[in-house]
């Protein structure tokens, strides 16, 4: 990317010294932000950050077993004791599912990319 953009300098600055001094400023600055990015990535790796991943589906796990208890056992509950208390009516259940499918896809996808690094810089 850092060599289509320095192209693009060429083209659009003719003082060849100027655009020098433009593609070395521009090289140090990528070159900074590269190690910044990299030094956030060593943080949250040593910080064990990747255990959101967990407790987000956690999070879903819980939401979608009280769905599941809230509409569909406790009306089989009213009804075999003959209870007498609200229960309400099930919501659209369709964007529940959604928000697990992209939940669980997300999860399998972060942790497959993750354990592939891993796995690449075990090979080197």
């Amino acid at each position: 990317m850092l060599n289509s953009i320095l192209g693009i300098i060429n083209k659009f600055i003719p003082d060849q010294d100027e655009a020098g001094r433009v593609a070395v400023s521009l090289e140090k600055e990528f070159t900074k932000q590269m190690e910044m990015q990299h030094s956030i990535i060593q943080a949250e790796t040593a910080n064990g950050s990747g255990k959101w991943r967990v407790r987000l589906m956690y999070m879903c796990m819980i939401m979608v077993s009280a769905h599941f208890i809230m509409y569909d056992v406790i009306p089989y509950i009213r009804t075999a004791f003959d209870l007498n208390f609200y229960t309400p009516q099930a919501p659209e259940s369709a964007e529940l599912w959604s928000f697990l499918k992209i939940g669980v896809g997300g999860y399998i996808g972060s942790r497959g990319v993750e354990k592939s690094i891993a796995w690449f810089k075990g090979k080197k």
